[in-house]
């Protein structure tokens, strides 16, 4: 049993220092209780940007149960500028593929995935950008979803 204990915390410390990012500006998520986004919950994240002269790529991020009954989600944001100006998107996030077999990265029944939402976005305004995001399905009250956030990192040319 110990052996478990330090093979699985060894696990971890490794994931952690692969997931290390130097290029990651924001990093954010909100739970769910009960794995429930409720049409009502909004995910909001206050992101304050100080380096106007890089570009940065914007990414959502979904933890979801096998409970989830969809393959997809519709994820509506909106970003409220500094200088009070909205800018809406909408992305919708697989997380399965046609077989049904849920994508991204798992543990038991919670799978990760990580979905591209702009590329190469510069941030005119230093200051507070006000990021939030709700779900856009059909159905009020969605289960099967853990948490969502988003993650910001400085673009770089390859």
């Amino acid at each position: 049993m110990k052996n478990i204990i330090k093979y699985i915390s060894l696990v971890f410390i490794v994931l952690a220092c692969f997931a290390c990012d130097n290029n990651e500006v924001y990093h954010g998520s909100v739970s769910f209780d009960k794995a429930e986004w409720k049409l009502a919950d909004e995910a909001v994240f206050d992101v304050v940007i100080a380096d106007t002269l890089s570009t940065y790529n914007i990414y959502v991020e979904v933890r979801n149960t096998s409970d989830y009954e969809k393959s997809n989600l519709w994820v509506m944001l909106s970003c409220k500028y500094p200088n009070g100006g909205i800018k809406k998107d909408t992305i919708n996030c697989f997380l399965a593929d046609k077989r049904g077999y849920w994508l991204g990265s798992g543990l038991g029944d919670l799978f990760a995935t990580r979905h591209f939402l702009k590329e190469n976005v510069p941030f005119l305004d230093s200051g507070n950008y006000k990021f939030t995001l709700v779900h856009g399905m059909r159905s009020p009250d969605i289960k099967g979803v853990n948490d969502i956030g988003i993650s910001i990192e400085k673009f770089e040319k390859k």
